[in-house]
């Protein structure tokens, strides 16, 4: 969190597996008249609250904007939202709360947050184009998960004395009478070059 006086600002932030005994277990935000809270692109969920707001707790006062946020339960309202989803993040798991390739918080993050960090919690790049739609925009959360291209599905050998063989993911079988440009023609249309 970060934010000048008189302005909260949350971003891009993993909350979960966290209790309170109160309100608001993964996160409390209280404002008076003119303060100004933000809360950007995080993941909010699987927090516990005693009271109310097992995710979320939003106080009476002040302005609260929460856009592009995945949370599932909150108490109070925004004074401004949108795109905020109520889905399983679908972490990795195991403590590890990365994003799995099918996550609904890839790419869905919105890049205009205020104070958006430029880098990851480990580094990576912040907005990539993590579901290969040729547009990079930020994921909820705080680790970006980039994208990575599926396993070669077809490949092709060529054993001297042996001829051309073809890997289709599963086994090698001979295929004839399949020529060299044939061969740079598959590759080059399997990766557009």
């Amino acid at each position: 969190a970060s934010g000048t006086a008189g302005q909260i600002i949350v971003t891009n932030n993993t909350i979960t597996e966290n209790s309170a005994t109160y309100f608001g277990g993964g996160g409390c935000f209280y404002g008076s008249t003119g303060v100004v809270i933000n809360v950007y692109n995080n993941i909010i969920r699987g927090n516990t609250a005693a009271s109310d707001g097992d995710d979320i707790y939003l106080g009476v006062l002040g302005t609260k904007n929460g856009y592009n946020n995945n949370y599932h339960e909150m108490s109070g309202t925004w004074t401004s939202s949108g795109g905020n989803i109520d889905l399983d993040p679908r972490f990795v798991g195991g403590g590890n709360y990365r994003l799995q390739s099918a996550s609904p918080c890839i790419d869905t993050g919105n890049n205009s947050a205020p104070s958006l960090p430029s880098t990851d919690i480990e580094g990576n790049n912040r907005i990539l184009d993590g579901n290969n739609d040729s547009t990079a925009t930020v994921d909820m959360g705080a680790y970006e998960h980039p994208y990575t291209a599926p396993p070669l599905s077809v490949l092709y050998a060529s054993f001297p004395g042996a001829g051309i063989w073809k890997w289709d993911s599963s086994a090698w079988t001979q295929t004839t009478p399949n020529t060299p440009q044939q061969i740079v023609n598959s590759v080059t249309n399997l990766y557009g070059r």
